[in-house]
């Protein structure tokens, strides 16, 4: 088998959807090389995404090649018969962060639209927020990427996640450190894994990228 890291996005994807279904979100880029995704699209002045590829053409290319969708107009799905898809045209760092995420979710996309609302749901408390506010925004999908991740990542030191905790319930807000895990991927049973065509070679090749610009990552 070819290594995974080196197969097209349209090979990737086809790949995975050849597959039997499984109970495991599949990781296919290793937390740290979406961190260096995330840091230099984050690190690029709004008026300048498009001068590095964060352009909106550019972004619904990835998301078609990894998801499949080519219509962001049907991105999220209804989710508890409500729509809570942006009104009018999606931001260009919104799609950016949207195509980053399909950059290590190949095949999965209708999934993580069904996150992507949990997290809107979480936001504004189940749903019971402002209609203004029941829409997917920016800190959404960070949620999503963030609490996709983090099972991956290396165990958090158990002190300082309990100081953390006690820090969030002294500010009155305990349902915001409930992840997206418990909401979303646990409902369904499902968990997080890196995907087993990727090799570590493979992961830190991509992780290490010194220029990780949305350019610079398309093939």
């Amino acid at each position: 088998m070819s290594n995974f890291s080196s197969l097209s996005r349209a090979q990737k994807l086809d790949l995975i959807l050849a597959e039997e279904p499984t109970d495991h979100v599949q990781i296919t880029m290793s937390p740290y090389a979406v961190d260096a995704l995330l840091a230099a699209l984050a690190a690029t002045p709004k008026n300048e995404l498009g001068s590095y590829g964060y352009n909106t053409a550019a972004s619904l290319s990835l998301i078609a090649d990894n998801w499949g969708i080519d219509d962001i107009t049907t991105f999220p799905p209804d989710h508890h018969k409500r729509n809570f898809r942006p009104t009018g045209a999606w931001g260009e760092r919104m799609l950016a962060l949207l195509a980053i995420l399909s950059e290590f979710t190949q095949g999965q996309g209708v999934y993580m639209g069904t996150l992507v609302c949990y997290a809107v749901e979480l936001r504004v408390g189940n749903g019971r927020g402002p209609g203004s506010d029941l829409v997917v925004k920016e800190a959404d999908i960070k949620r999503v990427i963030k609490d996709v991740l983090d099972p991956l990542r290396d165990p958090v030191d158990p002190a300082v996640q309990a100081a953390q905790e006690q820090e969030v319930q002294h500010r009155g807000a305990v349902w915001r450190c409930r992840p997206i895990e418990e909401l979303g991927v646990r409902r369904t049973s499902k968990k997080v894994v890196l995907y087993d065509g990727l090799t570590d070679s493979g992961a830190d090749n991509s992780t290490r990228r010194q220029d990780s610009k949305m350019k610079m990552i398309r093939t």
